[in-house]
């Protein structure tokens, strides 16, 4: 049975300091596990449960997690990855205010 919910908000914007000296180079979410980017195999668990879309929260200086998405996957269509449609917010200085923008 699939899930109600069809959302997902996935904060992208950490530096991932406690994985150094791997992060220095490429930010966490693109680490390879199985000679694929940690962010796909999320995105695979989300998408098995439902979700129709999902928004990324970045940061400045997390520009190479959107350059990915749009050098490698239609983001703009509907089902732009493996079925979801993917967005990116940027992370403002007021938690209430980006969520509350999210999920209308």
């Amino acid at each position: 049975m699939k899930s109600e919910i069809k959302k997902a908000v996935i904060s992208v914007a950490s530096l991932g300091t406690r994985v150094l000296p791997a992060t220095k180079a490429i930010s966490k979410e693109l680490l390879p596990i199985y000679n694929r980017p940690l962010i796909h195999h999320v995105i695979d668990e989300a998408v098995q449960a439902g979700i129709e879309e999902i928004i990324f929260v970045t940061r400045s200086g997390k520009e190479a997690i959107q350059d990915h998405f749009e050098a490698n996957f239609d983001c703009g269509s509907k089902k732009g990855f493996i079925g979801a449609n993917i967005a990116f917010a940027k992370k403002d200085s007021s938690m209430a205010r980006y969520m509350k923008e999210i999920l209308k």
